[in-house]
């Protein structure tokens, strides 16, 4: 039956027909656009079932032709592009690993829809596809299938140029390690050694051509970490093909006990040689090591004045009768000063503001590589401007934020850094959803001093300590406040700890990150409390670019002389120093970094901030602020609380590079009660995200959908104020890195 399509000829202008040939679209005449000529291209299949003259003769030739502008391309004359690549018979080795290995893989699809757009074809090769047999063939044997064999590859023909290909594969059994045995080994470590070739190959297992790499490394790595640099190690494993097992053994040759010799640092410019030398601290004579080289070049690299540091032992061979192993520390330097001038806009669910940014970092300040920063963000806020309000200015609100740090490397040891920093921020505190010349407009004079220590641990282990005093004076921007709550004065010692074992820190595939911050109050100040939030991140990968992640914090405040109910206007426990303080000190939830579904702060109480109300009549109060399901978001406040949960799983995959796309789920709450984590109020939402990569991260546009019934259970869902979008429950977020 003939496509409509075919029937039909589409007039293409002169521009239009110049483009083709120029491009190479594939169109087969300069006057007519037939079905075949689409399929050859775009990979459109015949019986579109368009049949409206309108849509055929309009519509639908611009779209195509729209498609080939962008990118389509063509199948060869003669040839076949592959559809799909099925394997099977494969119980033992998932298909995705047999897959990787060949050269034969199915056409991709453009958004999952179009084969033939932005992305080339996939050609069939019958030749290819033979060395592909050989490839899976030598491939089961290093997975220890040592009979697998590949029966057959079916061909099947699709439509004219488009073909599946079909490989079925005998795995037979595999073999199996009965044995392992070393030999040579220094007594000192002959349990250390065995253990760890034991965990690596243990009895019984599959035996693997990695996992005989991997355990030869493992010795290796041993042996080194325990001061024998010099050592040889081979591997042999006799294998029994109709016993289907395997027996390995380690040969080494351990050669004499090695010891750090002189370290000579190359490249240093002008950068002094003597807090370098204390941050590698391999000290001469002390026993060999590589763990210590691989740690003395982290440590180089984070004093943060190189680019690159290369910590390489010198090796001879035949080995020194001593066993001195000298050390080549080779850097290189950056640019010791930079002046950093920028500007930005932020707008949120509560304002909107335009600032600047001019920054000067000196990283050897006094001669020691001291790191020495100074920042200064002026800026304006448009108020009554904000991403659910987009009303004209009316006030300009001016803010500022003054940062300075001195960081000096060693200061009690040579891995250990101190630092003290200090900071000055006027800004306005914005509380509404919603802009009300009745409300007074909040701001406050805040300063900060910090003193601490941070060291890192290994490669993975981080933790810093150090202590905080804050002071933060109120005004009033606009209006008057009802009740003056006076200054905030807060001083607390800070821990924080972080474990991260993920293989990459900016776009992770595969790990786990944790990290936890304990804050106590009451040395000095107003509040006593304690503040523990944990959080732990896992990645977990689905094949080579899909990427599940997921993540959980838990945050707990423990007041100790005041009150944890925020509360709203009928409160009789809430006054304005305590709502001040759990302002400062409280949890929030909601937002691009939070749970999206919901505007930035919008998950958790809300009521009215008692020193706001100034222009509020009492009977204005009675109506519309106590009944918080009124609908009225004059008076809604996110007032904060003192128990915390999140959760959130991502499913992470590319589109077309550098763009990538996200499927995600958010959960989470914020209580008023002390440990109280309430899973009846998950606010739960999911959504698709979009992820553009730049040089300083992913640009990401995110839109989350609150599911009905699934906000608080058992109960309607509670209004949201300050969404982009109140109508419909969703929320639009954006931001620059990813979430987590």
């Amino acid at each position: 039956v003939p496509s409509p399509l075919s029937r039909r000829r589409f007039y293409l202008p002169a521009w239009a027909r110049r483009m083709s040939r120029e491009r190479g679209l594939g169109v087969r005449s300069t006057r007519h656009w037939g079905a075949e000529a689409v399929d050859r291209t775009c990979g459109f299949q015949d019986g579109f079932g368009l049949r409206p003259a309108i849509i055929v003769r309009t519509i639908l030739p611009q779209a195509l032709f729209a498609f080939a502008v962008v990118g389509c391309t063509t199948i060869p004359q003669g040839r076949s592009s592959v559809d799909a690549v099925k394997i099977a018979g494969n119980a033992g080795v998932p298909a995705h690993d047999l897959e990787d290995k060949i050269a034969t893989v199915a056409t991709p699809k453009f958004f999952g829809l179009f084969r033939g757009v932005v992305y080339e074809y996939a050609i069939y090769d019958r030749f290819v596809l033979e060395q592909d047999l050989r490839r899976i063939e030598r491939f089961y044997q290093a997975r220890g299938y040592y009979e697998a064999e590949v029966r057959c590859a079916r061909t099947y023909t699709v439509s004219s140029g488009h073909v599946r290909v079909e490989i079925v594969v005998n795995e037979g059994e595999p073999v199996r390690v009965r044995s392992r045995e070393l030999e040579g080994v220094p007594p000192a470590l002959a349990n250390e050694l065995r253990n760890a070739v034991f965990r690596q190959l243990p009895e019984g297992a599959v035996f693997e051509e990695a996992s005989l790499e991997a355990s030869m490394k493992v010795v290796e790595t041993h042996l080194a970490n325990g001061g024998y640099a010099f050592a040889k190690v081979s591997r042999e494993a006799s294998i029994d093909v109709r016993g289907h097992t395997a027996d390995v053994r380690f040969r080494v040759v351990a050669g004499p006990l090695a010891r750090f010799g002189p370290v000579r640092i190359e490249g240093l410019g002008d950068i002094p040689e003597a807090p370098v030398r204390r941050a590698v601290r391999l000290r001469e004579r002390a026993v060999y090591s590589r763990t210590a080289i691989e740690t003395a070049q982290r440590a180089a690299l984070d004093l943060g004045v190189f680019s690159a540091v290369d910590v390489t032992p010198q090796l001879s061979d035949p080995p020194p009768s001593n066993g001195v192993v000298p050390v080549l520390v080779r850097v290189h330097p950056t640019r010791l000063r930079t002046v950093s001038i920028g500007g930005g806009v932020e707008l949120d669910a509560f304002k909107t503001d335009v600032h600047g940014r001019l920054a000067w970092q000196h990283k050897n300040a006094f001669g020691g590589l001291e790191k020495f920063d100074v920042s200064f963000k002026p800026g304006v806020v448009l108020y009554p401007t904000r991403l659910s309000d987009f009303r004209a200015p009316e006030k300009l609100l001016p803010e500022e934020k003054f940062f300075v740090q001195l960081r000096r490397p060693g200061l009690f040891e040579p891995r250990t850094s101190g630092f003290v920093a200090a900071q000055l921020d006027i800004y306005p505190a914005i509380l509404s959803y919603q802009a009300d010349p009745s409300q007074a407009v909040i701001g406050y004079v805040q300063s900060k001093a910090t003193l601490g220590v941070d060291r890192r641990f290994f490669k993975v282990l981080f933790g810093s300590l150090s202590h905080v005093v804050q002071v933060s004076n109120p005004f009033a921007y606009l209006g008057t406040l009802a009740t003056n709550p006076g200054a905030f004065v807060v001083s607390y010692p800070r821990l924080f700890v972080s474990l991260d074992l993920r293989d990459n820190i900016i776009e992770p595939h595969a790990g786990f990150y944790a990290d936890a911050e304990l804050q106590v109050a009451g040395f000095g100040g107003q509040p006593r409390d304690l503040r523990l939030q944990p959080e732990v991140r896992g990645y977990i990968p689905l094949g080579k670019v899909v990427t599940l992640a997921l993540r959980s914090t838990i945050g707990l405040l423990f007041p100790g002389n005041y009150s944890a109910t925020s509360g709203g206007v009928d409160s009789t426990t809430a006054s304005a120093r305590d709502q001040q303080i759990i302002y400062f000190r409280g949890f929030f939830s909601g937002g691009p970094a939070s749970n999206r579904g919901y505007p930035l702060r919008g998950v958790g109480p809300q009521g009215t901030v008692r020193f706001l109300d100034a222009g509020i009549s009492q009977r204005q109060l009675n109506q519309n602020c106590v009944d918080q399901t009124s609908g009225d978001a004059s008076c809604q406040v996110p007032l904060g609380g003192v128990t915390l949960w999140e959760a959130s799983a991502e499913l992470r995959f590319p589109i077309a590079s550098p763009l990538a796309g996200v499927l995600f789920c958010d959960a989470s709450d914020v209580s008023e009660d002390v440990a109280m984590i309430r899973l009846d109020r998950p606010h739960f939402s999911c959504g698709l995200g979009l992820r553009y990569a730049t040089p300083v991260g992913p640009v990401r546009l995110d839109s989350g959908f609150r599911i009905p019934g699934l906000q608080v259970l058992g109960e309607p869902d509670p209004p949201v104020y300050g969404a982009l979008f109140s109508k419909f429950p969703m929320a639009l977020q954006f931001g620059i890195g990813e979430v987590f």
